[in-house]
């Protein structure tokens, strides 16, 4: 009985409550695991891990010490963005801060944090897209609760229990959901310019950031690419931090000296030579300064003079290096086919397996075939790594046949990949390549076809020699897939004779031992199991690479020897009509799904094949079938601009106003594209031009927003609703203004549009055109009416989008339009707030010049002068004092000025507010004074620069208390002994935390605590969120501290606090070992008070049975008893 009700899910028919809990701790379990492998999360950590055994110990701290981390870890809301050009390090930093996270959230079950490492070095990584991002994100926060988020285990209950995968949408709400459940949450994502679809994710930033207010910490390092720059500057909560400054070569000079430190054969004064010489020429990228050490220690000078000689023609920049290690090899066809492999293969490789790759010879002379050639294989897979040395790498990585983590090899660094990808290499005098992906394809697929023909007896390969072949399963799987990937004009006569020489016998061993590789991979024990060598029983994979080379007559031969129910499919992508009325005689299914198109009529009708698709049609191809990239045939002759098949479509029945996926609808794809009579076919058989959805909302948006005039002007003519809304962008108008398409504008103003309807987060046309747009439409928009001072939207204003983004053209027009300098709203608040954010001192100057008011204040900044303060901008400060700012403004999430700059980290500037008259011990905003906001964030300078000038030590205020209760429970040792110094009271009350041993305590700084004790801190102080300095470490489930706070005298059963008593707050925390310490040095087991009543009530408060159990017994043995 118990096992059936375990499979029905019916825990409470089992009336023991400890089986019934052991049961639905299983079936748990067993649901967590399989919602493992229906997630498929790419594993990132091994990104991690590779970039902390890179990371050179003594670099990379500036990062976490400097003001804007510091901000943006403790407070929620803002986006970090760590920006620098390609090999400058970033993603040794970002690593740096995720173990700063980790260490930081470590006892805390309510904080949670989740990073990812776009990687673009190689075509098969899984590390390149967004809905990878979203499901590893997912995965990572589930795994820091309890159990099964609902969220995710809902998601997996609507997907027929992981039957079917889910749309993006609903990995995205569900992982909003999921971080909704923390208190906090961290998400770190590096390489954001290596995504392959950069605008979602993009998108996704600005839809979390405003729907995770006072939660989400985001934190991005990628290249300044236009497209990234523009979108994270305009959020208004933006911190942003450039790598490519004094710091950054400090940190190239500490990664220089640890490398020479390790080489005994050069003297102090070569050593001396190599690091003046890399300082000066690394520009501030660490990639190029690692390639050089590497140069010089594979290929060491023999003296002084050479090594001058060396150094004085050291390369210039990053192509320049890779230029000269490609030109250097002696191998240079196996280096370019080795990369070739490993960028463009659909795997992770080994050295091992790449080695066999060499085995291949290209250059047996006229009429020869590539050929396997044992001799040609390399003595040792490391030579994989000599003949490519300093373009890649090895890594470790998951094997996921045989469970266990394997070192493969990869590019070096994304810079190889784009250095390949972009020019003509010289090899040498005549000699060079051209290296793009569709050769690449052909030199793979060449390479996996010579290595199976190699099997051409029957026992070549069996299962006992199989491992002998380390290449073989892969050429067998992943060789059609190779050949697919071949653009038409770079097919050659070889592959095609490869094939035919494969395949065309009528018992042919080497086809059959391909089938046999491609279906019977390693099972876990190791083994392959043969059939026969005689029978040809599936000859599916050679059926798929014929077909993809348009080989008639061969895939005639295999269909008559084989099954071929899947490939009407690939019959219809390449375009071979022979071949698909082959398929179809043979009973291919004409409705099969699958793949990027759905279906083969779609596929068919996107790729113009005309023929095919009028075959598949009469042999009952279902017209409106579902599915794929374009959802419908029709949708996807649309996008195509495919007008015959459209009408073809049509002409057979195609739903005209069927919708669905990213273009809506027909009509929609078709405006989106710009093809004029797709549309007025559409048109003309019904399509309903104001249908919504999709992208773009309407036809008429997605043409204004490509700038498709004639489509827009077909679309009015026909009635579309020119105001209608939806979409990204709200209206036409918005979308057309937008992208500053001034005729389609101007189209849609004579056609009497509103021009001041809102629809967008953008607000009104003019506001979309003040943004991003052009200075003529801007004009074109208020000549037709537009209310310049319109309110609404992320910006506010026109005048306020302008300011942000730094238009002074606009703003300078839209002021002598009338726009209100001093208007309010938006997330800046005033056009000289958001000019003053962005540090675009010419607007500023200008807004000033019309009157702007300097003290106008808002919520989040407060003043003009505090965020420019904050955010560091000296020159912007000194001219809104020289205008008369109010230096000791108080209002907004900062406080007074001072406090801003004092919590910004900006030394110049605090010294120039003093100089302006700043008030020293002004209070308000978060921390209370600009002392206290200094010492929580740990800038020395400013601290000891305020109480240089005479700043009130004890001030208390602010969510901290004090200056010596912030500098606590950040733990920083430095700051809390120049405020001991300085005379600040150990025991001062106030705060969250009361006294600066509990926010010591709180947080678990056992030196902080040990140093507070050691100048008179009270061990039993109450108040605050804990009661006691004991309580908070024993909640938060800092043992060695709980052991110290005992030892100085603290009481054990001192009652207070949310939880009464230390040890019911260590028993709600699940803190075994500090219940358990707490017990023996005698804590009053049942004690009551706090909101859980007793230790044991405690404990099982949590709802956790299976987790506390342990600590429920410990309590009981100590004489716990039921209440």
């Amino acid at each position: 009985m118990v096992a059936g009700h375990f499979i029905n899910g019916d825990y409470n028919a089992i009336h023991d409550e400890g089986v019934q809990d052991r049961v639905k701790g299983i079936h748990d379990d067993l649901k967590k695991r399989e919602i493992d492998q229906w997630m498929a999360a790419p594993d990132t950590s091994l990104n991690y891990k590779a970039a902390r055994d890179r990371h050179q110990q003594g670099t990379g701290s500036w990062l976490i010490e400097c003001p804007d981390f510091k901000r943006w870890k403790d407070v929620p809301d803002f986006v970090l963005w760590l920006r620098g050009g390609p090999g400058c390090g970033k993603t040794i930093l970002c690593s740096s801060a995720i173990e700063n996270i980790k260490n930081s959230c470590r006892g805390k079950p309510s904080v949670g944090y989740a990073y990812f490492f776009f990687d673009g070095t190689s075509t098969q990584s899984k590390l390149a897209n967004h809905e990878s991002f979203v499901r590893s994100t997912i995965m990572q926060f589930s795994d820091q609760v309890d159990g099964i988020p609902p969220a995710l285990g809902d998601l997996y209950d609507s997907e027929h229990q992981g039957r079917s995968q889910p749309l993006l949408k609903s990995l995205e709400d569900t992982l909003l959901e999921i971080l909704q459940s923390f208190s906090a949450a961290y998400i770190v994502i590096d390489a954001l310019d290596e995504c392959e679809e950069r605008p979602k994710v993009l998108k996704w930033i600005q839809s979390v950031s405003s729907r995770m207010s006072g939660i989400l910490h985001l934190m991005v390092t990628s290249r300044p690419e236009p497209d990234i720059k523009n979108r994270l500057r305009a959020f208004s909560n933006m911190l942003e931090t450039d790598v490519a400054d004094r710091r950054g070569s400090d940190d190239i000079r500490c990664y220089i000296d640890a490398c020479l430190y390790e080489v005994d054969d050069w003297s102090e004064s070569q050593k001396q030579m190599i690091r003046i010489a890399l300082v000066n020429g690394a520009d501030g990228v660490f990639r190029w300064v690692a390639l050089q050490i590497h140069e010089l220690l594979f290929d060491r000078c023999l003296n002084t003079l050479e090594l001058k000689n060396r150094l004085n023609s050291l390369p210039k920049g990053l192509d320049e290096a890779y230029t000269k290690i490609v030109q250097r090899s002696t191998r240079r066809a196996d280096v370019i086919l080795l990369l070739q492999w490993i960028i463009f293969g659909q795997e992770d490789f080994t050295a091992r397996q790449l080695a066999e790759v060499a085995s291949i010879n290209f250059d047996g002379g006229d009429n020869i075939l590539p050929f396997y050639d044992p001799d040609r294989r390399y003595g040792s897979p490391d030579n994989v790594l000599r003949a490519c040395s300093g373009l890649v790498i090895e890594v470790e990585g998951a094997n996921a046949f045989e469970q266990v983590i394997t070192v493969h090899i990869k590019i070096a660094h994304f810079s190889v990949k784009e250095f390949l990808l972009s020019k003509v290499i010289q090899l040498g005098p005549t000699q060079s390549i051209h290296f793009n992906e569709s050769i690449s394809h052909l030199a793979i697929a060449k390479t996996c076809l010579a290595y199976l023909l190699q099997f051409s007896e029957p026992d070549s390969i069996t299962h006992n020699n199989v491992n002998s072949f380390p290449l073989a399963f892969y050429a067998a799987e992943r060789c059609v897939s190779h050949t697919g990937a071949i653009r038409g004009e770079d097919m050659d006569a070889t592959l095609k004779q490869m094939i035919q020489q494969l395949a065309l016998p009528i018992v042919s061993v080497a086809l059959v031992n391909w089938s046999r590789l491609r279906d019977n991979r390693q099972n876990f024990d190791g083994t392959v199991t043969f059939k026969s060598p005689v029978e040809l029983w599936d000859v599916t994979p050679c059926l798929y690479g014929t077909i993809m080379i348009h080989l008639t007559e061969l895939v005639e031969h295999l269909v008559n020897n084989g099954n071929c129910g899947i490939t009407l499919l690939l019959a219809s992508d390449p375009g071979s009509l022979a071949i698909a009325q082959l398929l179809l005689e043979k009973g291919a299914d004409v409705n099969a799904t699958g793949g990027e198109y759905g279906t083969a009529l779609q596929a068919a009708s996107y790729r113009g094949l005309f023929e095919i698709a009028q075959l598949l049609l009469e042999r009952g191809a279902n017209v409106n079938a579902r599915g794929g990239k374009y959802c419908t045939a029709l949708q996807a002759a649309s996008y195509g601009e495919e007008f015959k098949i459209v009408k073809l479509l049509l002409e057979k029945g195609a739903d005209v106003n069927a919708t669905g996926e990213e273009h809506g609808t027909a009509l929609q794809a078709a405006s989106h594209r710009g093809h004029l009579e797709i549309a007025r076919l559409l048109l003309d058989q019904g399509a309903d031009m104001n249908a919504s959805g999709g992208e773009y909302g309407t036809a008429l948006q997605a043409a204004s927003y490509r700038g498709h005039l004639e489509i827009s002007r077909l679309l009015l003519e026909n009635g579309a609703d020119m105001n209608a809304t939806g979409g990204q962008y709200g209206t036409a108008l918005q979308a057309a203004s937008y992208q500053g398409e001034f005729r389609i504008a101007n189209l849609l103003l004579e056609e009497g549009v509103d021009v001041n309807a809102t629809g967008s987060h953008d607000g009104t046309a003019l506001q979309a055109a003040s943004l991003y747009g052009s200075v003529e439409t801007v004009q074109l928009l208020l000549e037709k009416g537009a209310d310049v001072n319109a309110t609404g939207g992320q910006y506010g204003t026109a005048l306020h989008a302008a300011s942000c983004t730094g238009r002074l053209e606009i703003c300078t027009l839209l002021l002598e339009k009338g726009a209100d300098p001093n208007a309010v709203g938006g997330e800046y608040g005033t056009a000289l707030q958001a000019a003053s954010c962005g540090g675009h001192l010419d607007i500023a100057q200008l807004l000033l010049e019309k009157d702007a008011n300097p003290d106008a204040t808002i919520e989040w900044y407060g003043t003009a002068l505090q965020a420019a303060s904050y955010r560091g901008h000296l020159e912007m400060a000194q001219l809104l004092l020289d205008k008369g700012a109010n230096v000791n403004a108080g209002e907004g999430e900062y406080g007074p000025v001072l406090q801003a700059a004092s919590y910004g980290g900006k030394l110049e500037i605090s010294k120039l507010l003093l100089e302006n008259g700043a008030d020293l011990d002004a209070t308000g905003g978060w921390y209370g004074s600009a002392l206290q906001a200094a010492s929580y964030l740990g800038h020395l300078d400013i601290t000891k620069l305020l109480l240089a000038n005479g700043t009130d030590v004890n001030a208390t205020g602010g969510e901290y208390g004090t200056a010596l209760q912030a500098a606590s429970i950040r733990g920083d040792s430095d700051i809390i002994k120049l405020l001991l110094e300085s005379g600040a009271d150990v025991n001062v009350m106030g705060g969250r935390y009361s006294t600066a041993l509990q926010a010591a305590s709180h947080r678990g700084h056992v030196e902080v605590a040990l140093l507070l004790l050691e100048n008179g801190a009270d061990v039993n102080a109450t108040g605050g969120q804990y009661g006691t300095a004991l309580r908070a470490a024993s909640h938060q489930g800092f043992l060695g501290l709980v052991r110290l706070l005992l030892g100085k005298g603290a009481n054990i059963n001192a009652m207070g606090g949310e939880y009464g008593t230390a040890l019911q707050a260590a028993s709600h925390r699940e803190e075994f070992e500090i219940v358990e310490l707490l017990l023996e040095k005698g804590a009053e087991v049942n004690a009551t008070g706090g909101k859980c009543g007793t230790a044991l009530q405690a404990a099982r408060a949590t709802h956790k049975e299976r987790q506390v159990e342990a600590i429920v017994q410990l309590l009981i043995a100590h004489g716990a008893v039921e209440t």
